[in-house]
């Protein structure tokens, strides 16, 4: 069996099951085109390791591209395509490079008085939707991609709860509101309600013009620009960067007041 087919066949079967499977089969469609119009068993452990590795050296991205191809030949094995995987058994683990920012309380409060105002030009998104996604995902402790994904049928300000839906590793879960949190963002609703629409597929994080839903790229741009005019994010001379996603990390009972909740 051609490597294209069986890797088609591969992500079907994954997709089959629930799974979203985006990344992986990115990831796997450039492996098959890396190797070429040849058999499924006709991949060497040479290339395929010069495809993890294209520099020689073991980055975060080989660590990705190692365990997508290794599930593809699980798959293959599983099912008689090849008698074995040209991967080896094992890839070496990098440290975590990636250090979270910790907000304290008084830099939240800035960015959200910042998130409150115009704070700049012709912005493809309003700031109330900003200031509303930060306390969202300061609160309740929400992932980006969780936050962004969210539509209007996935909150339940009458129960003061959120569905967060097909997550990481595909699984749902009910995430709870503090009384604060949920007036916050029942008030944040009702101003986007005026203008987008109200259905319940309806996505709760929308552009300006257009009401479609925001993307990361778009949030974490205007999330950058806060952070450069709150004048924060190199204490004691070294640099750390904050990200939109490093909110999560500092979750706890939400104890703000509420001039740093207000929308």
């Amino acid at each position: 069996m051609r490597l294209a087919t069986a890797i088609d066949k591969y992500v079907l079967y994954k997709q089959g099951l629930g799974m979203k499977f985006i990344a992986e089969r990115y990831l796997l469609s450039a492996f098959c085109r890396t190797m070429g119009d040849i058999s499924v068993g006709r991949v060497s452990p040479a290339n395929a390791w010069s495809f993890i590795c294209p520099q020689g050296q073991q980055t975060r991205v080989s660590e990705k591209r190692y365990y997508a191809i290794r599930g593809f030949y699980k798959f293959a094995l599983a099912r008689g395509l090849v008698r074995r995987s040209p991967l080896p058994t094992r890839i070496a683990s990098l440290p975590q490079v990636v250090t979270p920012y910790i907000y304290s309380r008084e830099e939240l409060a800035l960015l959200l008085r910042l998130a409150s105002a115009r704070y700049m030009r012709a912005p493809r998104v309003k700031p109330v939707v900003i200031h509303a996604l930060i306390v969202l995902m300061y609160g309740a402790g929400l992932r980006t991609s969780e936050a962004l994904g969210l539509n209007l049928a996935d909150v339940d300000l009458e129960n003061r709860q959120i569905y967060v839906r097909n997550t990481k590793f595909y699984k749902t879960r009910l995430v709870p509101l503090g009384p604060g949190l949920a007036r916050a963002f029942a008030k944040y609703l009702r101003v986007r309600n005026r203008r987008h629409s109200s259905a319940p597929t309806a996505p709760i994080f929308v552009y300006n013009k257009n009401g479609r839903r925001i993307t990361h790229q778009a949030a974490q741009h205007h999330f950058r620009v806060l952070c450069r005019k709150a004048g924060f994010g190199i204490p004691d001379g070294i640099q750390i960067n904050p990200r939109l996603h490093d909110l999560r990390h500092y979750l706890r009972s939400l104890t703000m007041s509420g001039s740093a909740l207000r929308v």
